[in-house]
């Protein structure tokens, strides 16, 4: 997975791992993020602040304080981030 960061501090603190699944909560300044092909999928709860991906053919998807997404593998597109901004992400890993 390619990842582009525009300046941003980015907090990410490993909660729970086992096997092939992950429970991270993820901290964010404002900023944009480009994902090139994503190795796993992701379901994203957003806990603080406001999410808007978009994919490379121009579709966008908001998600703000108290709402879901699940981010599939081989998601490309950018993660615009327009304020300060927390979630709890559940991913899973490649067994590769």
């Amino acid at each position: 997975m390619a990842l582009r960061l525009t300046r941003q501090l980015i907090t990410a603190h490993i909660i729970f791992l086992t096997g092939k699944i992950t429970a991270t909560v993820y901290e964010a300044d404002p900023g944009r993020v480009r994902i090139e092909n994503a190795p796993f999928d992701e379901y994203v709860y957003a806990l603080e602040g406001r999410l808007i991906l978009t994919l490379d053919d121009g579709r966008k998807f908001e998600t703000k304080q108290g709402e879901a997404i699940i981010v599939p593998e081989g998601f490309t597109g950018y993660w615009y981030i327009p304020e300060k901004y927390r979630e709890f992400i559940i991913n899973t890993i490649s067994s590769e």
